[in-house]
């Protein structure tokens, strides 16, 4: 598979607090068929240890209103936020157990009441990291009277660990739909890029897409339509599936993440029509390659530079060419780094009739990055994947 990238040389951080939520928790089994409330199918969950969060924050009310919420409805909105929170993570710690007393989830009623009492034991403390790929419209007062309940997979209640050591025994006999506190995080470990899938269904004229391995959840996706970016519309409230309002392949899209920051800095992802799914696709998704290309960033102090250059990397079966387009070539030096900062390539470039594409070298799978000087001067830096 063919990718082209280009980097960014210049890297924003962005930190935001996040607010420490509390609620009460229930557990379910497994997502629907063919996928959860997120629009994606278990199979291709990134964990198993997924949660649902509320569709409705209605107090005392277990009415179903119509999904997506919309118009006069939407003061009745929960945390699910109509798909906006789903793909992101979140670290879950266990609180107090109901003792005793009752603690049946009815609507409109207290939780652990009449002679109930709310106990730490030995599970307090415990914490999970966990992913939002479902929804919970349920209209009992777990999911009505908790505004910031979770249900939690059943196969999670055993992967909790307390002081670095995995729990035993929470499920089923000490969990009694208890309190807990949690938060919402950045994928932990995070490795790669996003996965692109096309969704059951999909024709010439109809293109649901559905992204997972996000980073950082994703609240909206954006198509390039004759050079300008339009905005995708959402699959119903599958928060991670949009639908292509242009179907001329191939495709290019963005993805903006829940802190409303472009993935990747703007980075662009290019992809066609699977050629597994002939004129119509069975699955329920069909992961698809993808080249993507990044924005580029320039040194403006630099004498030469006029208006936008085009540059970026292509990579073909471990063998790097620097496609220079309308970069001034005249004194430029390319130098090749790995991922731990070890110069292994070095191309000097003296004339200015040198070709657009120079080969910069063949390499072993895994990123590097190509510097681009011009008398020792850093203009610019292109990050490059090799793939397989």
């Amino acid at each position: 598979m063919k990718r082209i990238l280009c980097i960014i040389s210049l890297i924003t951080f962005y930190t935001q607090a996040q607010t420490i939520k509390t609620g009460v928790a229930t557990y379910f089994d497994d997502l629907g068929k063919p996928f959860g409330g997120c629009g994606v199918p278990e199979s291709i969950v990134e964990t198993s240890n997924y949660v649902a969060l509320n569709v409705f924050n209605t107090p005392g009310n277990g009415t179903q209103y119509v999904r997506p919420i919309k118009g006069s409805d939407l003061k009745y909105m929960g945390e699910f936020q109509n798909g906006r929170n789903c793909g992101r993570w979140v670290r879950v710690k266990i609180l107090e157990n109901c003792i005793s007393g009752q603690n049946d989830g009815a609507l409109g009623l207290a939780f652990c009441r009449n002679g109930g009492k709310w106990m730490q034991d030995k599970f307090y403390g415990a914490e999970l990291e966990m992913i939002v790929t479902d929804a919970c419209g349920d209209g009992n007062g777990w999911c009505r009277d908790s505004p910031y309940h979770l249900d939690l997979h059943t196969t999670s209640l055993s992967e909790f660990e307390l002081n670095g050591q995995k729990t035993t025994g929470m499920y089923p006999t000490y969990f009694n739909n208890r309190k807990i506190e949690w938060e919402y995080i950045e994928a932990p470990n995070y490795t790669g890029d996003i996965k692109i899938h096309v969704m059951e269904a999909a024709q010439r004229y109809y293109m649901p897409i559905l992204i997972t391995n996000l980073p950082n959840g994703i609240h909206k996706v954006e198509q390039k339509v004759n050079g300008k970016w339009v905005n995708v519309p959402m699959n119903s409230d599958l928060g991670q599936s949009y639908v292509l309002p242009n179907n001329d392949a191939p495709y290019t899209i963005r993805v903006t993440d829940a802190d409303d920051n472009l993935l990747n800095e703007g980075r662009e992802y290019k992809f066609g029509f699977p050629s597994s799914c002939g004129t119509k696709c069975l699955p329920p998704t069909t992961e698809v390659s993808y080249t993507f290309i990044d924005p580029i960033s320039l040194s403006i102090s630099d004498s030469d530079i006029f208006g936008k250059w085009s540059l970026s990397v292509n990579t073909k079966d471990g063998n790097a060419n620097a496609i220079l387009g309308d970069i001034p070539k005249n004194n430029l030096q390319l130098k090749v780094i790995d991922i731990v900062g070890k110069e292994i390539g070095k191309i000097n470039i003296a004339s200015e009739n040198t070709e657009s594409a120079v080969s910069i070298g063949h390499y072993q799978k895994g990123f590097y990055k190509l510097l681009v000087y011009r008398n020792e001067r850093l203009l610019a830096n292109v990050s490059f994947w090799v793939a397989e």
